[in-house]
């Protein structure tokens, strides 16, 4: 019986106790961009750039491991700004949360009125 060898990662695949290659941790960051449509999320942020996105934690990731893969505790920023919190995180906690529920009530707002299709949220 062989043994196949241990794929080694790599330490850009795991950083901070994460391992970037797992596939849930994969799917919440796609899910986050997704949500946020490719954008910086950072108020006034004029970087155009979508390549270089991150998904944020919003509780931090050591701190909140029961909310590591929920969407509701992620934002997406461009490596610029999300580089600029590093170190503050909580002092943003309440900015990020604030920008996401404004955006669910808006969306609860388009959908009373009529205004929310469906097939341009996928």
């Amino acid at each position: 019986m062989s043994k196949k060898p241990l794929k080694k990662q790599t330490s850009s695949q795991i950083y901070g106790g994460r391992d970037y290659s797992q596939p849930e941790y994969r799917k919440w960051r796609q899910q986050v961009r997704k949500r946020d449509d490719y954008k910086c999320r950072m108020p006034n942020c004029l970087r155009k750039d979508r390549r270089r996105l991150q998904a944020h934690h919003i509780k931090r990731w050591a701190d909140a491991p029961e909310l590591r893969f929920d969407i509701n505790n992620g934002i997406t920023l461009c490596r610029t700004c999300h580089d600029s919190i590093k170190g503050r995180e909580t002092e943003f906690e309440e900015l990020f949360n604030s920008l996401l529920n404004f955006n669910h009530n808006l969306l609860l707002y388009k959908i009373k009125r009529g205004d929310f299709d469906e097939d341009k949220t996928e």
